[in-house]
């Protein structure tokens, strides 16, 4: 089997039997479909039964809902592919999707294989463009990664790339559950760890921008958390490796994060208690010992600034972060 194609399936009647026919319809030969039904409560299914009916290469699996994340999990623990791809279940590709990207994987012998994708919103596509510099250059994980930075051409999707089965289980690289915004910390895991990735100038995902989808929401509390989860893994990974070019990138990284949560932020709706109790958060957190330590003082600017971002009442939140940085005037 070259390559298993995970779809979880959560509440995508719409959507499902498109993104279905379009894996069936790719160039690439001895692939196999694990579907998730993580607990669906609308006609998902049954619009697809007769494919899954009808095609030997297509897995049922039924779980009760568990979130995304342990959806993919689930289908990781049915995969007999050599490679191994995440496909959201309200999005589709084109019929060279998965063949482009497992020739790159094959002939480089890649840990990743990573492409691009359109947008598709209201009827309109729009093409996302990588720096020139990352196209088609084996490098490894932590190269790329610092590179993207670098050019601010940081993309944290897993569904247009392809990865080796065999490095995700050597690495015990899954999914964390029960996580909002749960790819922007498994790409950076994943990239941490592999030794050959390539970015292929292709761009045959169409990802659907839903306005109902859960990213596309109104921030409440489940996101911010899912934030400054993610916020302090990298931190824990800062503080813990000797490497001072992974203390660099993770620096990069949580100033390239903090700016782009800072919109989740602004925009979220929590009540004063919610607010009290992330203030305790941050208040008990290491971040502040993190940013002391920071000889760049842009990323320490930065990552200062995202605290006071929180969406709190200004007088409120500006008095109670006096108290914190009370014995830190050096800040």
């Amino acid at each position: 089997m070259k390559v298993s194609v995970i779809i979880p399936v959560y509440n995508v009647e719409d959507y499902i039997e498109k993104c279905l026919n379009s894996l069936l319809q790719q160039t690439l030969n001895d692939i196999e479909l694990i579907i998730v039904n993580d607990g669906t409560k609308d006609l998902s299914i049954e619009k697809i039964q007769y494919l899954v009916d009808s095609n030997k290469n297509i897995k049922l699996i039924n779980q009760k809902n568990s979130g995304l994340s342990a959806a993919r999990n689930t289908g990781l623990e049915y995969a007999e592919g050599e490679y191994v791809a995440f496909i959201d279940s309200d999005d589709y590709v084109e019929s060279t999707f998965l063949e482009e990207l497992y020739i790159a994987a094959i002939e480089d012998n890649l840990d990743i294989s990573m492409s691009g994708y359109k947008k598709l919103k209201v009827n309109k596509y729009e093409e996302k463009e990588r720096n020139y510099k990352l196209y088609n250059t084996v490098m490894t994980g932590v190269e790329f990664l610092e590179k993207e930075l670098k050019y601010k051409d940081y993309c944290m999707e897993v569904w247009d790339d392809l990865y080796r089965l065999d490095f995700l289980k050597e690495n015990n690289l899954k999914f964390e559950e029960n996580l909002l915004h749960e790819d922007e910390l498994f790409t950076p895991l994943a990239l941490l760890k592999a030794d050959r990735v390539k970015l292929i100038k292709s761009n045959k995902y169409i990802y659907r921008q839903r306005e109902d989808s859960i990213m596309s929401n109104k921030p409440n509390i489940n996101h911010i958390n899912s934030c400054y989860f993610i916020i302090n893994k990298f931190l824990d990974i800062y503080t813990n490796t000797t490497s001072k070019t992974n203390r660099y990138i993770m620096m990069k990284l949580l100033a390239h994060l903090t700016n782009a949560y800072e919109d989740k932020i602004f925009n979220s709706d929590l009540s004063m208690s919610n607010q009290k109790s992330l203030l305790k958060k941050i208040r008990n957190s290491y971040v502040l010992n993190i940013i002391r330590k920071s000889e760049d003082l842009t990323i320490k600017r930065k990552i200062n600034y995202f605290l006071l971002q929180i969406n709190f009442e200004v007088y409120y939140f500006c008095n109670a972060f006096k108290r914190i940085l009370k014995n830190n005037d050096h800040l």
